[in-house]
């Protein structure tokens, strides 16, 4: 599940295939519909990083740590 202030809440599908994770899901940008797509891959077993798509209008990179 993805929850996000800018882009509301959404259930995400995807895959993790050895270091490589691909998940997607579709967005509601102020009154218009938005595919967003990441991906990246998994550094160690806390954090990931990769590129983030936003329907085209869009790019950029992520990173992210678990949470404990």
């Amino acid at each position: 599940h993805y929850s996000s202030a800018n882009l509301g809440e959404a259930d995400l599908t995807g895959t993790v295939k050895g270091g490589k994770i691909n998940f997607s899901f579709d967005a509601d940008a102020q009154g218009q519909a938005l595919a967003v797509t990441y991906a990246g891959t998994v550094d160690g077993s806390d954090s990931m990083s990769g590129t983030v798509e936003l329907g085209g209008l869009a790019s950029g990179t992520f990173t992210g740590k678990r949470k404990r």
